[in-house]
């Protein structure tokens, strides 16, 4: 099982940026898995997206398990592989923007730019302990 885990993780991060789902999706496809399997991965991909959209209203990864729940049913949906390959193209052409603007950007505004962005997690570190501490 996790020879074939291993093998799938692998085929996926070789995968050309922008085909990356839909090629999962036809991989899944040849596979022939059973309507069983399809309807748990579905489910549990929505389950996973629900969690996610609750956790958001928290501290906490909820984006992360909108988009691992949203790569569950990317594996039977290639409707959904579709759009997940548009956003991974969408993220890699914001990353490389903020990448470049970063290298153009002086001393003391990355400073600044990496004090306040420590300064708030530690507030929501803080925030999440006053609101989660036991009484």
């Amino acid at each position: 099982m996790f020879e074939k885990l291993s093998r799938s993780w692998r085929q996926f991060k070789q995968a050309r940026p922008g085909q990356r789902f839909q090629d999962a999706r036809r991989r899944r496809r040849q596979e022939k898995a059973s309507g069983a399997g399809s309807a748990l991965f579905i489910a549990l991909g929505i389950a996973l997206a629900l969690l996610g959209v609750v956790a958001l209203f928290f501290p906490g990864p909820g984006i992360l398990f909108i988009a691992m729940g949203a790569a569950l049913i990317a594996r039977e949906s290639m409707k959904m592989a579709r759009a997940m390959d548009a956003i991974e193209l969408r993220l890699r052409r914001l990353a490389a923007h903020v990448r470049r603007r970063w290298q153009h950007t002086a001393l003391m505004p990355r400073v600044a730019v990496v004090f306040l962005a420590a300064a708030a997690v530690g507030a929501a570190g803080v925030g999440a302990w006053l609101h989660f501490r036991p009484f």
